[in-house]
């Protein structure tokens, strides 16, 4: 009985390959989707950490061929436009505490900030308003508190502010745990989980 996966969505294109790994996997191309399915304890989460560089003592290397990038932690691998979305959405991923708009910037604060490495309010807020709108946050606005939306949003929020970025890997470990499957956005009859799969193949599309 499968009870956990995670895959990783390549965003642009070339026909070589763009992703090695010499434990995980072998090679991945540019435009695949890879899946790997397990119980909780077989260590399937613990890939999409070892790929990100966010694990310690592990053996092996992942390489990004564009480059020759060896990904040893997670500064190189956001720095080489690599994404990364863990199960715990509340506890590993989002600032629950913390605003709607802070959540939003926070993978991008590289491409915002100013002269001297300041953060400009203005255009941190306008960066979180175009997320809002781009991916239907159900929300009063910006500066609300994460915790007080709907699991569904508080996913949209998680994984949009990844796909507003100019990404070559996405690695997301059950993108669709912790959604409700009857509440409808959008479209109709459409739930939170086939959403979530929605927005990655637009934004794969869009890529193209």
């Amino acid at each position: 009985f499968i009870v956990s996966f995670f895959f990783f969505l390549m965003m642009r294109r070339p026909p070589r390959s763009t992703l090695s790994s010499s434990s995980a996997a072998s090679d991945v191309y540019k435009r695949q989707i890879l899946g790997f399915c397990g119980l909780s304890d077989s260590g399937i989460h613990e890939v999409g950490t070892a790929l990100y560089g966010l694990s310690d003592g592990m053996t092996g290397e992942v390489i990004l061929t564009e480059g020759n990038v060896k990904i040893k932690n997670e500064r190189i691998a956001n720095a080489n436009g690599m994404a990364y979305v863990p199960k715990d959405r509340d506890g590993a991923a989002l600032m629950i505490r913390d605003s709607i708009q802070n959540n939003f910037v926070l993978p991008s604060t590289r491409e915002l900030h100013g002269k001297g490495m300041y953060l400009n309010p203005v255009k941190l807020r306008k960066f979180a308003q175009h997320g809002i709108e781009e991916f239907n946050v159900k929300c009063t606005g910006p500066s609300q508190k994460m915790s007080d939306l709907s699991g569904g949003n508080k996913q949209k929020v998680n994984l949009g502010r990844w796909l507003l970025k100019d990404l070559n890997v996405l690695v997301l470990d059950c993108p669709t745990r912790g959604v409700a499957v009857s509440y409808t956005h959008l479209r109709a009859h459409e739930t939170d989980s086939y959403l979530v799969c929605r927005l990655l193949l637009e934004k794969k599309k869009k890529k193209r």
